[in-house]
């Protein structure tokens, strides 16, 4: 359109009353200028930088105008201080030509190929953390059935001690076990934890699904020589004893097992991922991989993200990832009989990951999270 002013400059041809309703965009995106209105004159005449105002607002910002403030819309880095500085100030027409030529060299906008480019590099980045993840939901089967067996040996082991005099003896000689082994209760505990501790390997064994029941086969052959199990379980078994000959009032006598359970540490384990994930989001607006890729993310008026958009941006992307995997762990740690839900809940996870990276590609310039968050990705 510039280029068509400029035109009819040179060659005297602008004419006497131009509006924006003299303004005709063909189909292919080519501008012409014409002599008459297209329809009945709603726009007031004016000079030809006027017009391009109100052209470049009403394609921008969705309304014509031709005031002084700069452009309310999203746009490549390259291109606002053009666009600014046709609303803030009156360059001479050719001058405004040539620095909007100028800015043909770089990208109008994010397209596939770049977003492609941007998720190989985020493949990278985050390649490592979303591995721990995925890799610590399909193994913890494992590891708390090889853990389930182990302590069902130990149990076992702390029954055969109690039953047989020789060894029960031996425990007496330890001063701290006294109160303990004169327990009432300490005999009927410790034969129910034996039981319940096998029962439970038995279930856990048997939900695995074959490839983690190979790998727990290996592992069992790797661990035959648990500490302490060629001597029977020295220290486990007075821990057992303590726990099981403990009163009622202390903690230990009505805690249901001598064993701390370990969520908290998987839940600490998926926190510091998302954290990880989101917060570098935040601080850099947008992470890591966008900035090399030479993508900024921008507010519907033009200007920088909030870093809380961006963090909310993250968030949207990521909780669900996260929450699919730490639902599978819960699921094996607390249920483990729901073996199938926890491995369906595994492979969505996988398939949404899968699912983000086509979206990016068929919507670079705007996927869910940011239409979600109210954001634009735009190029630097």
């Amino acid at each position: 359109m510039a280029e068509e002013f400029r035109a009819a400059e040179a060659d005297g041809s602008v004419p006497p009353r131009l509006a924006l309703d003299h303004v005709w965009v063909e189909p292919n995106g080519r501008v012409q200028v014409l002599d008459f209105p297209l329809c009945a004159a709603r726009s007031r005449p004016g000079a030809p930088l006027v017009v391009l105002r109100e052209a470049a607002a009403l394609a921008l910002e969705g309304r014509p105008r031709a005031s002084s403030d700069g452009v309310a819309a999203p746009l490549p880095a390259h291109a606002r201080p053009v666009m600014d500085r046709l609303f803030a100030t009156d360059p001479p027409l050719a001058e405004f030509q040539k620095e909007l030529a100028e800015t043909h060299a770089h990208r109008p906008e994010v397209t596939p190929a770049v977003r492609t480019a941007h998720l190989g590099l985020e493949a990278v980045i985050l390649g490592a953390p979303l591995a721990i993840l995925f890799v610590l939901a399909f193994m913890i089967g494992v590891g708390l059935a090889l853990e389930a067996e182990i302590r069902a040996e130990q149990a076992q082991r702390a029954s055969a001690v109690l039953a047989d005099p020789a060894e029960r003896a031996k425990l007496g000689a330890d001063k701290a076990l006294e109160e303990a082994l004169a327990g009432p209760r300490l005999q009927v505990r410790v034969n129910d934890l034996a039981t319940r501790t096998q029962a439970e390997a038995r279930v856990r064994r048997a939900h695995l699904f074959r490839p983690q029941r190979r790998i727990l086969e290996t592992l069992e052959q790797t661990a035959a020589d648990v500490t302490g199990r060629d001597d029977g379980y020295p220290t486990e078994v007075r821990e057992i004893v303590a726990w099981a000959g403990a009163p009622d009032s202390a903690a230990a006598g009505r805690a249901d097992s001598p064993w701390v359970s370990g969520a908290w540490q998987t839940s600490a384990v998926f926190l510091v991922v998302l954290l990880g994930l989101v917060v570098p989001a935040a601080g850099l607006r947008g992470g890591f991989s966008l900035l090399l890729a030479g993508i900024a993310i921008v507010r519907a008026d033009g200007r920088p993200a909030y870093r809380r958009q961006c963090a909310a941006r993250s968030l949207v992307v990521w909780v669900p990832v996260t929450g699919l995997l730490f639902g599978s762990v819960l699921l094996q740690t607390f249920a483990p009989s729901q073996s199938y839900l926890a491995a369906g809940l595994w492979l969505v996870a996988a398939v949404l990951l899968s699912v983000y990276a086509v979206l990016a590609v068929r919507l670079p310039t705007r996927p869910p999270q940011d239409r979600i968050v109210g954001t634009y990705l735009v190029p630097v």
